[in-house]
């Protein structure tokens, strides 16, 4: 045989080796996950994973809207608000469990480290503070300026009437203790919620997606306002303030110099103002403050 034979046999060899080879080279490397793929399987990999992400998508979408849902049955329907706290507290908790458990995702990965925690535990406690007495202050400054026996014109008395409906009693001490907790459970569930897991989930780093957060944030809140206020309060104060302030805590949980231990702190300082606010409107503590 010729040496021009021989070398055309030894590629036709080759070329039948290397053909036989390609199912196996292909599944091996699609068992092993840690190494990359080449073009033409990564964009097909990519493909097949387009449906699966906006199924996630959609379903985070689903999840950001249950507290409206939520606060629309409990201060609508069963006007209830002792139970629409620790529903809206179990629902967050719950959803997040359950779609980290079906994508198989870490659950603790969502909750600040203790290291997250020894950096902003002093920005935390500046923000707590500052944020509740100037957020006291200015409901102060809204009390005193009402009319006697009114709160920013609406009365006092339809008031206090419309909070007892929704289950705050007498005495006042239970409910006391139930603003200590609002205070400090619920900026931990919503700050890992909205601006932690949704914020993942939805790609909240575009501003399209961080804006329908806020009005997402701020649209369950309107069910609370509008059931003590009038709707031009709700709608012209309250919710633009609260798209502002989802905004802003966003912003905060994303700075290095903060992160998510100071907008918790942000939050609960709000929080503290919000409980004294509902409770005095309820028992009347500083009535005094109106002029006669």
């Amino acid at each position: 045989m010729s040496p021009r034979s021989e070398h055309a046999l030894s590629c036709e060899v080759d070329r039948s080796a290397t053909t036989d080879l390609q199912p196996l080279k292909a599944a091996w490397l699609h068992s092993r996950p840690e190494l990359p793929l080449p073009i033409e399987d990564a964009r097909a990999s990519r493909a097949g994973d387009a449906p699966r992400s906006a199924r996630r998508a959609a379903l985070a979408h689903v999840i950001a809207l249950l507290p409206t849902v939520l606060m629309w049955f409990f201060c609508v329907v069963l006007r209830a608000a002792i139970p629409a706290v620790f529903a809206f507290h179990a629902c967050m908790l719950l959803s997040m469990l359950a779609f980290c458990a079906l994508y198989r995702l870490d659950p603790w990965g969502l909750v600040p480290t203790r290291a997250d925690v020894r950096r902003n535990l002093a920005a935390c406690r500046l923000s707590f503070v500052s944020i509740s007495v100037g957020s006291i202050a200015i409901y102060l400054g809204c009390r005193s300026g009402s009319a006697p026996g009114e709160y920013l014109g609406v009365p006092l008395s339809t008031l206090r009437a419309l909070i007892e409906l929704f289950g705050i009693h007498e005495p006042p001490l239970p409910y006391a203790f139930f603003g200590l907790y609002f205070t400090l459970a619920n900026p931990l569930l919503e700050e890992v919620f909205w601006r932690t897991f949704l914020h993942n989930e939805l790609g909240a780093e575009r501003p399209w997606a961080k804006a329908l957060l806020a009005h997402d944030f701020a649209l369950y809140h309107l069910f609370i306002t509008s059931s003590l206020m009038p709707h031009w309060f709700s709608f012209c104060c309250a919710y633009p303030f609260l798209v502002g302030f989802g905004l802003a805590l966003d912003r905060i949980a994303r700075d290095e110099r903060f992160g998510i231990v100071t907008a918790i702190g942000v939050h609960a300082g709000m929080d503290l103002a919000a409980a004294f606010w509902i409770l005095d409107l309820r028992f009347g503590w500083l009535d005094i403050l109106q002029r006669a």
